[in-house]
């Protein structure tokens, strides 16, 4: 683990610190105002962090719980994609987990390849699918030049420690008119502000929901803006936005953890602030 000098979103080299947690800082970047995580863990730092224990304990309800609305959501971001490239083709599908949205696209029709830093879920994803996945971090793994028609990256660009790497990277191996589809909180939206106000309100002495809202996993922070601006610093052009929900049931908080959960989807349906977005861009040339 070594402290972050440089933003890999925009190089600069001079950050703020927004909250102060258990062993780390959250930092804004004061020139593209991504906040980011101020230590940066090692390619073997990352690959215990996604270990087993990661799928089946801390994230199980995400990963083995709630299949019928896992299935649902992959089966809404099929149709997104199946509506802007109907003919299909090839699809990389990086931090793809356990297999669940490489198996909807799978049963859709498109051919299907697949990335995951965890040994654990790429050897489980790989004999669910009986489909190529390597147990690789996406920096480090063998993707031909222009070689897949989509790249998706659910809930994954926020945890790479390089989302801009990755983002260039994924653009060389589109081919041309390509599309990469991806989607990840948005720290502006109502339950990172509820948690933002409780721990400002409380000079930093609440700080659980900061904690919940930005764990250690997480190595960058988006909103709705820096999101865009992220994709397109990148090599893309937006053809969709599409703000979501965070499903209670798959979270893994307690009872009332997933209750405020549930609530404050209730009340973004009033205010518009979802907790996620999801942004589909085309590779440009």
């Amino acid at each position: 683990m070594q402290i972050r000098t440089v933003c890999n979103i925009c190089g600069n080299t001079r950050f703020r610190r927004v909250f102060r947690l258990d062993g780390f800082d959250v930092v804004c970047c004061r020139s593209c105002n991504t906040y980011f995580r101020n230590v940066v863990f090692d390619k073997a730092e990352s690959k215990e962090l996604y270990g087993k224990d990661y799928f089946c304990d801390l994230q199980k309800d995400y990963f083995f719980s709630g299949k019928e609305l896992r299935e649902k959501a992959c089966a809404g971001k099929i149709a997104v994609l199946d509506s802007l490239r109907p003919a299909k083709g090839k699809l990389l599908d990086i931090g793809c987990g356990t297999g669940y949205f490489l198996d909807a696209a799978q049963r859709s029709g498109w051919d299907i390849e697949g990335v995951e830093i965890s040994q654990f879920a790429a050897d489980y994803a790989r004999t669910r699918l009986n489909a190529p996945v390597q147990a690789a971090d996406f920096l480090d793994s063998i993707v031909e030049p222009e070689s897949f028609d989509v790249i998706t990256m659910w809930d994954m660009i926020d945890h790479s420690e390089y989302p801009a790497d990755v983002l260039k990277k994924a653009c060389r191996a589109l081919k041309p008119g390509g599309l990469v589809a991806m989607d990840t909180f948005m720290i502006d939206g109502l339950l990172f502000k509820f948690a933002e106000y409780a721990y400002r309100g409380s000079l930093g002495i609440i700080r659980y929901p900061v904690r919940k809202a930005y764990p250690v996993h997480h190595s960058h922070y988006f909103s709705t803006r820096t999101f865009a601006a992220l994709l397109e610093r990148n090599g893309c052009d937006i053809i969709l936005r599409r703000g979501t929900q965070l499903e209670a049931e798959v979270v893994s908080l307690d009872f009332w953890g997933k209750k405020a959960v549930s609530l404050v989807n209730w009340m973004t349906n009033f205010c518009g602030k979802k907790m996620e977005m999801m942004l589909v861009g085309r590779k440009r040339g």
